[in-house]
């Protein structure tokens, strides 16, 4: 069923275009009466800012009205309805856009608060190689857990110029002995844990050797590797004014002594 033209009432061909101007109408425009203002409600349809787009509705309305077209009030209210349904789309898009920037807000705050909470909590956090803390009672444990890291040592800087070889060992096992620990500590913070017992080190140096084409041999850098190791555990802290167990005090002991009221 072929359309008519809301101005004119010529009926829309095949070879001629339908312009609706509001989304979702039934009523359109032939190609001949919509081009006395069609540019600029093509652009209220495209454009996205507010200011813009307002400015090309009232181009619009004015061509319109300036216009020798037919049953302009109509017209003039289709435009209308693309003009609202165009405004709304842009503030629901701002508004969008505004909760999406205070839920990154929010988000980041989040972030900052658990990494504090992290950092207060690895401060805080015992480790010892024993297996018990003096004043705390373990109240779960949660596994074995380990940290681990590496260094590489060029052979350069064991021979020639100035460097303390030994200085320069300790130096790197320090470094990652810590390393390592953090690393342990972190551990135990995924499981939920505030301590760790148990804790030893194990080392590990590698002095590799590399055949050449050319038959002799060439020397990668050592590496030496150190890992953390410990179980996690929950401790508390024993308050020395809580009530003891009533078994902590034992049975009452039986007298040994007789009384005078023993003997009537």
């Amino acid at each position: 069923m072929s359309k008519t033209c809301m101005s004119c009432g010529r009926d829309i061909g095949f070879f001629s275009g339908e312009n609706v101007i509001a989304p979702g109408s039934a009523r359109c425009l032939c190609d001949k009466c919509y081009a006395f203002f069609g540019v600029e409600a093509n652009k209220v349809k495209a454009l996205d800012n507010a200011s813009e787009v307002r400015d090309c509705y009232q181009n619009a309305c004015r061509l319109i009205r300036n216009s020798g077209l037919r049953n302009q009030e109509a017209i003039l209210a289709e435009l209308e309805k693309l003009y609202t349904s165009k405004m709304d789309a842009i503030a629901q898009s701002s508004k969008d856009a505004s909760i999406t920037a205070e839920e990154l807000a929010q988000a980041h705050e989040q972030e900052k608060r658990e990494e504090a909470a992290k950092k207060r909590a690895m401060a805080q956090m015992l480790i010892t190689s024993g297996f018990q803390f003096d004043g705390y009672r373990i109240v779960k444990y949660s596994g074995y857990i380990s940290g681990d890291d590496a260094i590489q040592v060029a052979r350069a800087t064991w021979f020639g110029g100035t460097v303390n070889v030994g200085e320069a060992l300790m130096d790197s096992l320090v470094k990652i002995r810590r390393k390592a620990l953090q690393e342990l500590k972190e551990a135990a913070y995924e499981l939920g844990c505030n301590a760790v017992i148990g804790v030893d080190f194990d080392y590990i140096t590698l002095e590799p050797e590399k055949a050449n084409f050319n038959g002799g041999t060439t020397y990668l850098p050592y590496v030496f590797g150190v890992t953390a190791n410990g179980n996690a555990v929950v401790i508390e802290k024993i308050e020395d004014d809580a009530p003891r167990p009533a078994a902590d005090y034992g049975a009452p002991r039986r007298r040994n002594t007789l009384r005078p009221s023993d003997f009537e």
